[in-house]
């Protein structure tokens, strides 16, 4: 992750002896490894969100897709229906018209 060799991890432990102490050099670590693991979950709950905020935007659009193509499924039908009534109509009208001729 961070690239750091066997001597800068030496250094930096000399270091930390001299800043810190041998006492709270324990101590300190800790906390510096609670503060990285805290870090990585919050790294993880984040992408963990955005991965379903993105599942969640693909689902809306697929449901919107869908959404639009029964629409225009249903207004062929609709049009469909509304020329049928039509014909019947006029064919009633003519068989009216045929029957009062008689």
């Amino acid at each position: 992750m961070f690239d750091i060799g066997f001597w800068e991890l030496v250094t930096i432990a000399i270091i930390g002896v001299v800043v810190v102490g041998p006492d709270k050099l324990p101590e300190v670590m800790r906390g510096i490894f609670r503060f990285i693991h805290n870090l990585r979950r919050m790294y993880q709950n984040a992408k963990a969100d955005i991965s379903r905020e993105l599942e969640l935007d693909e689902l809306q659009k697929i449901a919107r897709e869908g959404k639009d193509d029964f629409q225009d499924a249903f207004d062929s039908v609709a049009e469909d229906g509304k020329e049928l009534l039509r014909a019947i109509d006029e064919n009633h009208q003519n068989i009216k018209k045929e029957l009062h001729e008689i």
